[in-house]
This record gives C-alpha cells, sequence and structure tokens, in this order.
C-alpha cells in the first residue's frame, strides 16, 4: 500500500491517483476530485504541476518588471513631508465628522427614551 502525498495516510490501490511524472500518488478526496471525473494518464500531482513552466511571454509579469527605482515616475518628485501633513488633515477632519455623527446619535438616544 502506497502513502498519500497530500496527507500521509495509506492508501488502497482503487483509491488513489498517480502521477504520471514522479509517481507520488494521492487520495481523490484530498485533491477534490470525484469518482465521477476521467483522469488521464498523464496526470500530474500538484507538485509536478507547479514545477512544469508557463507557455506565452512572461517577461512583463510584476515579478519580471523593471526595477522600481529613484527613476521610476510612480516615486519622482513626491513630498513625504506634504503628503503627511495632508494624511493628518484628512484624519482630524474625519475624527470631527465622526465626533459630530456620535454626538447626533446621542442626542437621537435622548430624544428617544424621552418619547
Amino acid at each position: 500500500m502506497a502513502k498519500c502525498g497530500a496527507c500521509g495516510r495509506y492508501l488502497s490501490v482503487t483509491d488513489g491517483l498517480t502521477c504520471g511524472k514522479c509517481d507520488a500518488t494521492c487520495h481523490r478526496g484530498c485533491l477534490n476530485l470525484s469518482e465521477k471525473v476521467k483522469i488521464s494518464t498523464s496526470w500530474m500531482c500538484p507538485t509536478c504541476k507547479s514545477k512544469v513552466p508557463r507557455a506565452g511571454d512572461n517577461s512583463n509579469t510584476p515579478v519580471m518588471c523593471q526595477d522600481v527605482g529613484d527613476n521610476s515616475p510612480v516615486y519622482k518628485d513626491i513630498d513625504i513631508g506634504l503628503e503627511i501633513r495632508l494624511l493628518r488633515n484628512e484624519l482630524s477632519e474625519m475624527r470631527n465628522e465622526l465626533k459630530d455623527i456620535r454626538d447626533n446619535f446621542a442626542m437621537l438616544r435622548d430624544t428617544m427614551l424621552e418619547v
């Protein structure tokens, strides 16, 4: 009996799937595959499938894109001090608005209790 590559428990010959590349076996349940799903003989386990390079041009993916440095237009000419001051002002305004809302709810609650 072989052990499942996903959960490590023993599995019967009829219960498992065997990888066409590395001969690892897994329970159908561990792979979320029902008994009705037809599996080809070239089926690969998740480990082997993750090692297969993807087709197509991957040169412009986020991982492979150009380095972001000082010359990047995203970070060019940003005054961080100004950004922090603007953020503080926005937070202060929001705090005042929330205080007004809280006071309005308190007045509403007091009015409802009097009725």
